[in-house]
């Protein structure tokens, strides 16, 4: 699974892929326009704060409205404030990138992007969602919040994963469960076995699932007709790979994954996982093959 950090470079692509010719630029009141098909603005910038170099590590705010101003994406509440990007020397030659290296910390930029790259790079998606079927571009504010150096940002990181592992221990007491905690980090709270085999490397699996947050809402699901070759690389995420690799044909599973078994300190690449989020997940093997 890709890691959701590599939006900042899809971001880049996002830019470099909107090319258009000057007449059929359309000028926005207040934004500069750059050759590379998008629209900015400088919004606010704190005089000499901490700039970002390569090695460094950009805590960021970002949100995605549309025209109107609606919001349908928030750093803040989607990936729970914990958006970061790691500079490398190898990407330093992007333009967007030296731009960021330009930027301190409290400096925010507005732009204006072409929907439908937009969608297609940030979200994979083939079609324009309803919110912005009218729109010619969406709106993207990003804030320099905090520049990391590598310490710091182990500092954080180790501060978060405290807080996920307080996360687990307050549902288990919520939920009157002993800890289950195996030598992984999975927690497995149910297992209803059978007499058939155990699944071997190879094998076709299919199998129903869901996965939700620990406070119950759902994120993801498929009804029965999931298929893999157990073994396939990156095809699931770590965690589910292990459980699978434990199961029979027949059994139901629920799980609790560690974050470092799902998806660890950067979240989901589609943004619905926020970074060091531990995540449940009921699973019924349906059939082996």
């Amino acid at each position: 699974m890709k890691k959701f950090f590599c939006f900042i470079l899809c971001f880049c692509v996002l830019l470099f892929s909107c090319n258009r010719k000057k007449k059929d630029v359309q000028l926005i009141k207040g934004f500069s326009f750059s050759p590379n098909g998008y629209h900015y603005q400088l919004m606010s910038f704190t005089e000499g704060s901490t700039k970002p170099k390569a090695g460094d590590v950009i805590w960021l705010d970002v949100v995605f409205k549309t025209l109107k101003d609606s919001v349908f994406w928030d750093s803040k509440h989607d990936m729970a404030g914990k958006f970061f990007f790691h500079i490398k020397s190898d990407v330093a030659a992007t333009a967007f990138v030296n731009h960021l290296y330009n930027l301190s910390e409290g400096d925010s930029m507005a732009y204006y992007l072409r929907t439908k790259d937009f969608f297609k790079l940030y979200f994979n998606a083939d079609s324009i969602p309803f919110f912005s079927k009218n729109d010619s571009m969406v709106k993207a504010d990003i804030r320099l919040k905090k520049v990391l150096n590598p310490d710091e940002f182990s500092a954080i990181s180790t501060r978060f994963q405290n807080e996920e592992q307080a996360q687990i221990k307050e549902y288990f007491t919520k939920n009157n469960i002993q800890d289950p905690a195996d030598s992984l980090g999975i927690y497995w709270l149910e297992l209803q076995s059978t007499n058939e085999a155990k699944i071997e490397l190879g094998n076709t699996v299919i199998f129903a699932y869901k996965g939700y947050f620990l406070d119950g809402k759902l994120i993801d699901y498929s009804n029965g007709d999931f298929t893999y070759v157990y073994g396939t690389p990156d095809q699931l995420l770590k965690g589910l790979n292990c459980v699978i690799g434990r199961l029979k044909k027949g059994e139901f599973v629920k799980i609790i994954l560690s974050s470092h078994l799902a998806y660890g300190k950067t979240g989901s690449s589609n943004g619905t996982v926020p970074p060091f989020t531990p995540l449940l997940y009921e699973i019924k093997i349906t059939d082996v093959k």
